[in-house]
């Protein structure tokens, strides 16, 4: 069990956007291939990893130090005890070989790059996502396949007004995200209240500004906290005498908004339902734009194993648990042909075993404004 092959290549993912600190404008990071000679499927299995956004590229550092470690090390020095997979503990300890402790700055950003790649390749020789590999090898063996996710966005962008603000706010909601973080601090005390108000408003079902449920980061943050008290307490001397109509008052708009939110999800669940029945009687068909082919739903018929560029979807027989199906997929990819010296449409039709229901209806929830 040996690595073959290392590349680094660096990623451009430079943008116009900004926060309070820095532009993205010249933004990249450093993307990590890890190859090696253990097979999947017939497959070399490759270890792929990145580092965030808020990083620029360190090339230097994995070329020139991390890499070549990684390569000149011996097999043990990269193995489990019994041999059957990679070790990233002892990889790690590799990479930091000569190493000074401490002071870690960018060093941390390219290990940490080459990490994520080890950890891809370990869960994929182990052939389980990597977090039921955690749960079973440094836990109880319990996981989940669901995790707390928010949005964040709010970025500060050349032309960007308050109605676009509001749209891009409404549109992670539109995403099913329940939660949104946005960039404040980049503008002036006026202008950032202004897109605050904006950004709350766009996202809550609530019309009243309640400032303890609302959690600012940067500048304006600050200067709330420093002043909460005063705040506070001057809302509660204006309000107190009220106080007790505005408390019943509030508790019937949150009844009606939740009697709302109940009528809203029976209208999904018979919107759901209906297509649910039309996948298992005649399959669904998603719209198609010829160029922009990647645009296409994808699958997960397998942990490892994404099906891309599906045009149509049928059910053809569920089991009885009712959480797994065999199905059949249309798919649809541009192949080159030699002999006509161009590029044509290949339309394919396979069909997939006990695929997860829960990835079905995932993908059919994020792309019914393609269903035709």
């Amino acid at each position: 069990m040996k690595i073959i092959d290392i590349q680094e290549k660096i990623v451009p993912i430079s943008s116009e956007i900004k926060n309070a600190y820095i532009s993205f404008a010249k933004m990249d990071c450093s993307g990590v291939a890890i190859k090696t000679d253990v097979k999947v499927d017939g497959e070399n299995v490759v270890g792929y990893g990145f580092h965030s956004n808020g990083r620029y590229a360190v090339s230097e550092l994995l070329t020139k130090r991390f890499i070549p470690r990684l390569k000149e090390a011996e097999e043990k020095e990269l193995l489990n005890d019994d041999g059957t997979n990679f070790s990233p503990e002892k990889i790690w300890k590799v990479l930091m070989q000569n190493e000074k402790p401490g002071g870690h700055g960018e060093r941390s950003t390219a290990v940490g790059t080459i990490d994520m790649a080890v950890w891809d390749v370990v869960s994929k020789i182990a052939r389980v996502p990597l977090y039921e590999h955690l749960a079973k090898e440094y836990g109880d063996g319990k996981f989940t396949n669901k995790i707390f996710v928010y949005a964040a966005g709010g970025y500060y962008y050349p032309g960007k007004d308050i109605q676009m603000l509001q749209d891009e706010m409404k549109s992670y909601l539109d995403l099913g995200f329940t939660t949104v973080k946005m960039k404040i601090g980049g503008a002036s005390l006026k202008d950032d209240i202004n897109r605050i108000e904006t950004g709350f408003y766009s996202t809550t079902e609530n019309s009243i500004f309640e400032l303890n449920r609302m959690v600012v980061i940067g500048k304006v943050g600050q200067i709330l906290l420093d002043y909460s008290d005063d705040i506070i307490a001057c809302w509660n001397k204006v309000v107190g005498d009220f106080k007790e109509d505005i408390d019943k008052a509030r508790k019937a708009l949150w009844a009606k908004e939740a009697e709302i939110r109940d009528h809203e999800k029976e209208i999904r669940d018979l919107k759901n339902a209906e297509l649910s029945k039309k996948l298992v009687s005649e399959g669904i068909q998603f719209e198609v734009d010829e160029e922009n082919l990647y645009r296409l739903p994808q699958l997960d018929v397998r942990f490892d194993w994404t099906v891309k560029n599906i045009r149509s979807m049928r059910i053809l027989d569920k089991t009885k648990s009712g959480k797994s199906a065999d199905i059949e997929l249309g798919t649809i990819h541009k192949t080159y042909n030699s002999d006509k010296g161009e590029y044509e449409l290949v339309f394919r039709n396979n069909k997939y075993e006990r695929v997860r229901m829960d990835k079905i209806e995932y993908v059919l929830f994020y792309n019914k404004e393609k269903i035709v």
